[in-house]
């Protein structure tokens, strides 16, 4: 981000590190990127480049970026969102403050609201307005330079790093209730059955050295049953002491009250739990 240093960077450095500072018990708060998303989209997921502002405060702000920018592109890009930000539908130029007023009688109504079930059905159904030829996109249709700057931007990046943690629980959550949607009371084909049988058969088959159990798995045979065979010397008492440590290792979640692995329990329990307030607070 090129700048010039004047009167209107001091003012909106001002605003920023008050902000950073204090601590505000306000449900009209918005968040505002310190280094605007357009301009260094790497920024984005960094905590010191997100401070919470007033309404006002953030209308300010976006006011003063485009007047310190020396950058033609980016000052292009910071008017334009002031311009969305600051103008009504019928073109009127709307203040800070009445920016601010507008935001907080706006989200007054929307508490409490519910839908009805006309529109709810319209939300969740077709659309033949939008869809086919009628869509606007089939006007413009996406070339091959912007699938590949798409897929460039997207190369060796997880889902978290993309969409962030919570958009990427719930899409992950979606792809798997498809997949086994599709898949239930689905049947194989012979020619699958067939194909699954020789690579199976392919792989030769492993014997245990104390008794007559057979497996293709090298790591089953090793972890699971060479060790711990009835016939093997000590198998059972070691039988026992692991399944001992399995019950002695289980935590209790204090949010889902399950008993879990200590493994499972770091990842998906205690601080990270799904009943966790605070786990979706963070985010």
């Amino acid at each position: 981000m090129i700048f010039e240093i004047n009167q209107y960077l001091a003012e909106y450095v001002k605003i920023i590190s008050l902000a950073k500072k204090r601590i505000l018990k306000n449900n009209f708060l918005e968040k505002h990127h310190v280094v605007p998303k357009s301009i260094d989209p790497k920024l984005i997921n960094e905590k010191n480049n997100v401070v919470l502002l007033t309404l006002k405060e953030h209308h300010r702000c976006h006011e003063l970026l485009p007047q310190f920018l020396t950058n033609t592109t980016d000052k292009e890009k910071m008017l334009k969102a002031f311009w969305i930000m600051s103008h009504s539908r019928n073109k009127k130029f709307i203040n800070s403050q009445d920016y601010e007023k507008l935001k907080i009688e706006y989200r007054k109504s929307q508490i409490g609201r519910k839908l009805s079930e006309k529109t709810k059905k319209k939300m969740s159904g077709p659309r033949p307005h939008m869809s086919g030829k009628n869509n606007p996109r089939c006007k413009y249709p996406v070339t091959r330079k912007t699938k590949e700057k798409h897929s460039l931007a997207r190369k060796g990046k997880n889902y978290i790093e993309l969409f962030g943690p919570v958009q990427s629980f719930i899409i992950i959550q979606k792809g798997i209730t498809k997949r086994s949607i599709s898949l239930h009371g689905r049947k194989r084909t012979e020619y699958q059955k067939k194909s699954t049988s020789k690579t199976l058969k392919s792989k030769p088959l492993l014997k245990c050295s104390y008794c007559d159990y057979s497996t293709r798995n090298k790591g089953q045979l090793k972890a699971n049953h060479e060790e711990f065979c009835i016939y093997a010397p000590y198998g059972l008492e070691k039988r026992k002491e692991r399944q001992k440590k399995r019950q002695k290792q289980k935590r209790k979640c204090p949010h889902c009250s399950l008993l879990v692995d200590p493994g499972n329990y770091k990842r998906h329990h205690g601080k990270n739990c799904k009943l966790n307030d605070s786990f979706w607070e963070e985010w």
